[in-house]
């Protein structure tokens, strides 16, 4: 077994393998500089995680992914789909946890070649301009206002800290699609710009809409605050009259009297 790639593991991954005396079994290959060649020339499968498995089976060679955990399965067109879903990490999968087991797995593919020999599925439904070009589709079709928990939740933040929140934010968005030009083809990037459009119009009318609603408030909270302000004018004007002045007394003796009147009914 050849293992490739440098980093900085790869001293501790040399010891490991000189102290489980496997440094005859499996060589270290180090970086290479033209790994499509090496591969396709020299291999009969590979085994390996995310774009590893992706790069694999594009060369139409076999590939078995392999978890952090340890060897999950051989990539087939029964499992690539499911596997896709968490970027061929392997995450969730179970795992062939013996010996016989994981041969079991090598003899299939050695078996049964042609089964898993993918490159048709990957130039179908994994290359790059494909990916752009559900991601577009899917995001045209999100609908910001269709989610008004999480809407008022981001004009709160607008509100709080007086700028965009930036995960709903138009910079997002565009560092997201728009710095990529070079992976997207004359079509997609006039639905790029289209897209971009549509986004911009929905954002200027939402954040209208709510600016609108918040000079409303804020209206009202002035008038609500003037209305106060009037009553405590109202209120100083009447304790400071000549008529609160004389009746003061009056109003002493009227609370003495009924705290008399408690005591005697007690």
């Amino acid at each position: 077994m050849d293992i490739y790639g440098s980093g900085t593991d790869f001293e501790r991954l040399k010891s490991f393998l000189n102290e489980q005396k496997l440094e005859n079994k499996v060589n270290l290959m180090g970086k290479s500089e033209n790994l499509h060649n090496d591969l396709l020339n020299n291999y009969d499968g590979v085994i390996g995680m995310g774009r590893v498995v992706i790069e694999t089976l594009s060369m139409n060679l076999p590939a078995i992914l392999l978890s952090y955990k340890g060897i999950v399965a051989a990539i087939d067109e029964q499992n690539i789909y499911n596997y896709s879903t968490f970027n061929f990490s392997g995450r969730g999968a179970s795992i062939l946890n013996d010996e016989e087991k994981i041969a079991s797995e090598f003899y299939k593919v050695y078996d049964n070649l042609e089964k898993y020999q993918l490159r048709d599925i990957i130039v179908k439904d994994f290359n790059e301009e494909n990916i752009w070009e559900y991601f577009l589709e899917t995001v045209a079709k999100l609908k910001y206002e269709a989610k008004p928990m999480i809407k008022d939740l981001f004009y709160l933040i607008l509100c709080a800290l007086n700028k965009e929140s930036y995960l709903q934010s138009k910079e997002l968005f565009s560092r997201l699609i728009l710095r990529f030009p070079e992976y997207c083809n004359i079509g997609l990037n006039s639905k790029i710009n289209k897209l971009e459009l549509d986004f911009n119009s929905r954002f200027n009318l939402i954040d209208l809409d709510y600016r609108n609603k918040i000079l409303n408030l804020e209206a009202t909270l002035i008038e609500a605050t003037k209305t106060i302000e009037n009553m405590q004018a109202e209120k100083e004007a009447v304790y400071n009259s000549t008529s609160w002045k004389i009746t003061k007394p009056m109003r002493k003796i009227k609370v003495i009297i009924k705290e008399l009147f408690k005591k005697q009914r007690s």
